[in-house]
């Protein structure tokens, strides 16, 4: 069993918006359902994942088409994916997937970006699946997949696209691929090959140029060595002369030496006692600092004394201050303390007095209190009488307004039941109109009849537009094959007219032009633009007249030679035509067309032969001016012969100038032909465009229909809604009008009930309302009574309190001054205690002050002794540091001296060391000159100066400024340039050898293949001779090459089905081609079984007879071959393995049905007559 297709799953592609499965459980499966329902989308789907590119062998303008594009309940999808799941279990798939059992692969479509391929969730290239599925035996656009309309098609194709068949079944497709790859390689190798000649050719100019540059380059360097070598010498001169002025720096350097080592011995005496004065300063220094220290201690010491004097002095001056304070308050606290004391014993009698008022007052409120509770428990029994009566009252009343309100409630019911009767009155009378649907109806169906009309011009006017892209793409090919040959034609144009220019001296040298611009020869015409010879000759001629062939045709010697400057005119040729009527050698003229006459002026005694061996037997004959010449350019006189030149015959001016004039006629016809193609492609792009706006403007006519028809369909269904809706209004008005009657029938009833009740509930209130009034009478008199007695209750209440809070308000006073008399006595406790102490801080504050005041009178006379020692010593400092600055004048003047001896001499080692680096430099100056010093010296003659040795190394610069730039890397470069020579001809010995190798490997790819291709042609003949016959039940079939090359020929067939004989396959009709194509078919399978086969509605020109025959093959062949069949035909149903059913239900989605074959095929035998 082959690898078998499991499940197609799609989303989003084309119809099928919803994610769809397909399970094939089976080997041959149908998919059946109405026309249009999206069935060969299945087809497309399996045809995009397997590497179908081009949109429109599935169908669509693009491959952004194939995504669901919408419909009138559905937005478009933004990505569509289709994926195929393999089962591999018999490891048919060979590759790094050959261990998968199973093998998905996957495409996924998006609007604005390029597809995704995915094998086993993996994502990869469009090549990859590619492979894969080449490699398990089927391809997009093989034969295991035929779309809808091919099958007729195969029959009739072209014989090279049958070859392709075959070639694929037969595994010659991979020779095929490898004899393009050689040929690509070959023409690769052919294009090196070339390129490296030209190499080796200019490298060969190359060699040539360098080997004089390096000849130039030797006699530069020797001028260069003898420059060297002068400039040696004058460095030596230089040298020598700076070594005498060296020698005499260095002997003032010594004598200055001397002088300053003694100028420094006085120096550093001075600066001896400079030391020891600076020594003594520095003690007198320190004893001053010591002395200040001990000054500014005394003067702070004496400070802190006065300070603290001070200090006492302030703070005794506070103490007795405060002391007369203190005895003040002492004395004003007992006086308050005594006033305090008589107050109080006032208050006491008072509040005696008080407290017996408060007793009395208490006993009058529980009086008052006892008499109010009594007449309030009297008012609490009568109360609650009155509070029954009032119960019952007001019950009673609400009943009377609760009847009353449903009284008026029953009333208004009835009101509104009349008004009810009044309002469903019209909506009972209602009449039904439908004249309006109808009219609508009318003008939905003209609609869609105007839409049909222009989606039909629409439909035509995109084909029409389709056939002019496609013719303009055909012509936009030619105009790139035409631009091509033109410009193709233009560089081999120009190529051989710069042969000719060259040849015939238009571009000559420099003198040549100057002289030719100078003179008016240039208007002459060249001779070789002038002569005309019969094809084959021209080389000949071109020898015979060689570098005569560009002299320039003048009228008359005379007359050219009186143009020109004969001076100037270097290798300038002219010629004057003669009469060549009389010349009697008209042998030379039987080949020229044209310039004879020319050409006799130069050669008068010319023969011509076509052979050399005819002009050896003429040599005997031949005067001593005679020659003869030959049709291979040979010429030969009576003594003598020249051999032609190999370049020049190569580059044959004539030919060339020929070829130049046929180039010219093609180049001028491919350029009318270029003019013609683009105003026919401007005419088309008019046509397109023409056709584009009529599109477009049936395309909005068509886009205005449909909303017309939108809208004419909500109008319909709104009418119709609304017809729908007054019938159903009637039916509830007619309804609610029965139900009304009957609720006006029991209102009435409630009503009279109700106003009984009234009646009744008004008696009783007036009842209630007497007894009421007597009880009120009776309330109002005991509250008078209770407002009484709670009167005098409250009177006395006040009068107690206000009594109670006179005791309470002279308690607190008389304990106000209780307290005011404990911190009174307290104070002037604490009052006393600290007059004490102040007495005795201040006796102790005199005892202090006085001793400081004897302290400060002893620190003032230290004070003076220190001052007048540090006196002493300032006195002595400055009489030192006056001899200091003598001493330090004095070193100055020596150091003066001293820096100006070395400044003179540091000048002096300056120009030593200067001497010394000029002499390192010239010695490295004659080092870089490739010398040695000693070297040189010894080389100097005395009669060498530099005067002499300056003017001959001026001769010898001037004969290098004569050499100019000269390449002194020639000769590196030669070596360099010989040994990429000899690499380059060994690689074009490698090519010429790998050519030939290539070539060998495609007799051998061509041979295999030929010898494939026959085997597979005969076998694939006799396949389709049984299969055809198992078809048609009999007849004849066979396949033919139409051509004698077996490479290249193509594949025809030849038929005749049983009874008849037909020359054509255009003679058979539809279902005959069909089963011709399915012969092929099978035949190819037979060959190399793929593992599924997609045949989309192949049995639809096949009568019930042929299907029959059909539907047998397929079932014998489904044995080891998976079919999926898209079939419309019942018997093709009925011999399935299983059933897909596809519908679209909803307009423009498809979707999948399980279709149950046993009750289909039950059905079938039903409905089939007996």
């Amino acid at each position: 069993m082959l690898m078998r297709l499991a499940s197609i799953k799609l989303a989003g592609f084309k119809s099928y918006v919803e994610p769809t499965t397909i399970e094939l459980p089976h080997n041959l499966t149908v998919i059946v359902g109405p026309n249009g329902c999206g069935k060969s989308n299945v087809v497309d789907a399996f045809r995009l994942v397997i590497g179908e590119s081009q949109a429109s062998q599935l169908r669509g303008d693009d491959l952004e088409s194939m995504i669901f594009d919408g419909s009138d309940s559905r937005a478009p999808a933004g990505r569509a994916s289709v994926e195929l799941l393999f089962d591999n279990e018999d490891f048919r798939i060979q590759g790094p997937f050959a261990q998968y059992s199973e093998i998905s692969l996957k495409r996924e479509l998006y609007r604005d970006t390029p597809s995704k391929f995915y094998l086993n969730g993996k994502r990869c290239r469009r090549k990859d699946i590619r492979d894969l599925v080449l490699s398990a035996g089927f391809s997009a656009r093989g034969y295991a997949v035929i779309p809808q309309g091919l099958i007729a098609q195969l029959v009739i194709s072209k014989p090279e696209e049958l070859r392709t068949h075959l070639e694929d079944a037969a595994g010659v497709s991979k020779y095929r691929d490898r004899r393009r790859d050689t040929e690509k390689k070959i023409q690769s190798a052919s294009q090196n090959l070339e390129r490296v000649k030209d190499h080796a050719e200019e490298l060969q100019r190359q060699i040539s140029h360098l080997q004089r540059q390096s000849r130039e380059a030797a006699r530069f360097t020797q001028l260069k060595d003898k420059e060297r070598l002068l400039k040696a010498k004058l460095l030596a001169l230089e040298m020598q002369t700076l070594k005498e002025e060296n020698d005499a720096h260095q002997a003032r350097v010594d004598e200055l030496n001397s002088a300053l080592q003694h100028e420094q011995e006085k120096l550093t005496t001075k600066s001896s006692e400079i030391a020891a004065r600076r020594t003594q300063e520095t003690e007198l220094s320190d004893q001053f600092h010591n002395i200040q220290g001990q000054s500014y201690q005394a003067r702070a010491h004496l400070s802190r004394l006065e300070e603290s004097i001070a200090s006492k002095e302030r703070r005794n001056k506070e103490l007795k201050t405060e002391q007369v304070v203190l005895e003040n308050r002492i004395q004003t606290d007992r006086q308050v303390i005594e006033k305090t004391e008589r107050k109080l014993a006032e208050l006491q009698g008072q509040y005696q007095d008080l407290v017996a008022k408060r007793d009395r007052a208490k006993l009058s409120v529980l009086e008052t209190k006892t008499e109010f509770e009594q007449t309030k428990t009297q008012n609490f029994a009568e109360k609650q009488k009155w509070d029954e009566i009032v119960q019952n009252y007001n019950a009673t009343e609400r009943d009377y307004e609760l009847q009353n309100a449903q009284l008026q409630r029953l009333k208004d019911e009835i009101t509104h039941i009349e008004e009810e009767f009044v309002r469903l009155e019209p909506d009972t009378q209602l009449t039904l109109k439908s004249s309006e649907v109808n009219l609508l109806q009318s003008e939905l169906e003209q609609l869609q009849v105007d839409y049909d009309k222009h989606a039909n011009k629409l439909k035509k006017s995109h084909e029409q537009l389709t056939q002019l892209e496609q013719e303009e793409g055909k012509h936009e090919s030619e105009r790139e094959r035409l631009h091509t040959d033109l410009y193709n034609l233009g560089e081999k144009r120009s190529a051989l007219k710069t042969i000719v220019e060259n040849g015939l001296g238009l571009d000559s040298t420099a003198l040549e032009e100057r002289t030719v611009r100078d003179s008016e020869l240039k208007k002459y015409p060249r001779l070789g633009e002038q002569i005309e010879v019969l094809p084959g000759w021209e080389r000949a001629i071109e020898t015979l007249l060689a570098s005569s062939i560009s002299a320039f045709v003048v009228p008359s010697l005379k007359k050219g030679l009186s143009k020109m400057d004969c001076d100037r005119a270097d290798g300038i040729a002219m010629v004057e035509p003669i009469d060549s009527t009389n010349n009697q050698h008209a042998s030379l003229g039987s080949v020229i067309q044209q310039g004879n006459d020319l050409i006799a002026a130069i050669h008068p005694n010319v023969f011509i032969t076509d052979t050399l061996d005819e002009a050896l037997e003429m040599r005997d004959s031949l005067d001593r001016d005679a020659t003869v010449l030959t049709k291979s350019a040979i010429i030969l006189g009576k003594h003598w012969i020249k051999l032609p030149d190999t370049l020049q015959v190569k580059n044959s001016i004539l030919e060339c100038r020929a070829q130049l004039d046929e180039v010219t006629i093609e180049f001028h016809e491919c350029e009318s032909n270029l003019q013609e193609i683009l105003q026919e492609i401007s005419q088309r792009k008019r046509i397109m465009a023409e056709t584009r706006d009529t599109g477009r403007n049936l395309q909005e006519e068509v886009t205005r229909i449909q909303n017309a028809i939108s809208t004419r369909r909500v109008e319909l269904e709104r009418a119709q809604n609304k017809h729908l809706d007054r019938v159903q209004q009637r039916t509830e008005a007619i309804e609610q009008r029965t139900r009304l009657q009957e609720r006006e029938q029991s209102v009435t009833s409630q009503l009279k009930q109700t106003q009984e009740d009234i009646v009744l509930l008004g008696q009783t209130l007036d009842q209630l309302g007497t007894k009421r009034s007597h009880l009120a009478v009776r309330q109002q008199e005991l509250d008078n009574l209770l407002n009484e007695a709670l009167q005098k209750e409250r009177s006395a209440r006040e009068h107690f309190q206000s009594i109670d809070s006179s005791c309470i308000e002279m308690k607190a006073r008389m304990d106000s001054l209780v307290t005011g008399v404990e911190r009174t006595s307290k104070d002037l406790t604490e009052r006393v205690s600290r007059i004490n102490g102040v007495t005795n801080d201040l006796s102790m504050g005199q005892k202090t002050l006085l001793e400081q005041t004897q302290q400060r009178a002893q620190a003032t006379t230290n004070l003076s002794e220190i001052e007048e020692q540090l006196q002493s010593v300032i006195q002595s400092r400055d009489e030192l540091q006056q001899i200091l600055r003598t001493c330090l004048t004095a070193e100055n003047q020596y150091r003066l001296k001293t820096e100006a001896m070395q400044q003179d001499l540091y000048s002096l080692r300056e120009r030593v060391v200067e001497t010394n680096s000029k002499k390192v430099y010239l010695i490295a100056e004659i080092e870089k000159l490739q010398y040695e010093t000693e070297q040189i010296v010894e080389l100097l003659d005395d009669e060498e100066h530099e005067e002499k040795l300056t003017s001959s190394l001026t001769r010898i610069q001037t004969r290098l400024e004569r050499l100019g730039a000269v390449n002194l890397a020639a000769q590196s470069d030669l070596d360099r340039m010989v040994a990429e020579y000899e690499a380059v001809i060994e690689r074009v010995n490698d090519l010429q050898t790998s050519h030939t190798m290539l070539e060998e490997a495609m007799l051998k790819i061509d041979n295999e293949s030929l010898h494939l291709f026959h085997a597979t042609l005969s076998k694939a003949n006799s396949d389709f001779q049984d299969l055809f016959k198992s078809l048609f039940g009999g007849g004849n079939a066979q396949l033919q090459l139409t051509g004698d090359d077996p490479l290249t020929a193509g594949i025809s067939m030849q038929v005749n089905p049983p009874g008849k004989q037909v020359k054509t396959i255009s003679q058979l009709s539809d279902g005959e081609k069909a089963l011709t194509a399915l012969a092929f078919i099978f035949a190819m399978f037979r060959l190399n079984p793929s593992p599924v086969c997609v045949l989309d509605e192949v049995d639809a020109p096949l009568d019930e007879h042929n299907v029959f025959r059909f539907v047998s093959l397929i079932q014998e062949m489904a044995q080891e071959i998976q079919f999926l069949l898209i079939s419309h035909d019942r018997v093709t149903m009925q011999h399935a393995d299983s059933l897909i059913g596809v519908t679209m239900e909803e307009s423009g989605v498809s979707r999948f049905v399980s279709v149950d074959l046993e009750s289909r095929l039950a059905e079938e035998v039903e409905l089939t007559p007996e």
